[in-house]
């Protein structure tokens, strides 16, 4: 197999990688960003999913419309109304109790959990059926107290 080398910018040219420079990047399975509770009155609990409701604002999701399926994350930490607070896009997020999220303690390992479509803010482990409903895979279950969060766009049903 021939030896390649990987693209680079040298100078704002597009180049192969100089013979004896090295590439040095962190790699991380997780993917965090900041965004500010849109609610007037509801604390975001941690696991919440949440879709991106104004500029940097988000608010709860719910699988009962396109816009409001649009999941970006899980809250990664309780967020009160008006306040800024990070949201996990991809990663584990690992919780000793879910009943606010599932409604029940423990999720159940290996099952997928997808956005509830008729209580904002929660995941179901039943996909959507009904037309003018969307079905959103949030993630998997690798334990009882950790989901594997990777929210996939909605398809319409």
């Amino acid at each position: 197999m021939a030896l390649r080398k990987p693209l680079v910018l040298v100078d704002g040219i597009l180049s192969q990688l100089p013979a004896g420079d090295t590439l040095d990047a962190t790699i991380t399975d997780e993917a965090v960003i900041s965004m500010t509770n849109g609610s007037a009155a509801t604390t975001f609990l941690t696991g919440q999913p949440v879709y991106i409701s104004g500029a940097d604002l988000v608010n709860l999701g719910i699988a009962n419309s396109l816009a409001t399926s649009e999941i970006i994350g899980l809250c990664y930490q309780d967020i009160p109304p008006g306040i800024s607070g990070n949201i996990l896009a991809r990663g584990y997020l690992t919780l000793s109790d879910w009943t606010n999220i599932i409604g029940t303690a423990a999720l159940v390992p290996g099952t997928v959990y997808y956005l509830d479509p008729d209580t904002a803010g929660m995941l179901t482990s039943t996909p959507p059926v009904k037309s003018k409903y969307y079905l959103v895979r949030i993630g998997r279950a690798l334990n009882t107290t950790t989901l594997e969060v990777v929210p996939r766009a909605p398809i319409a049903l």
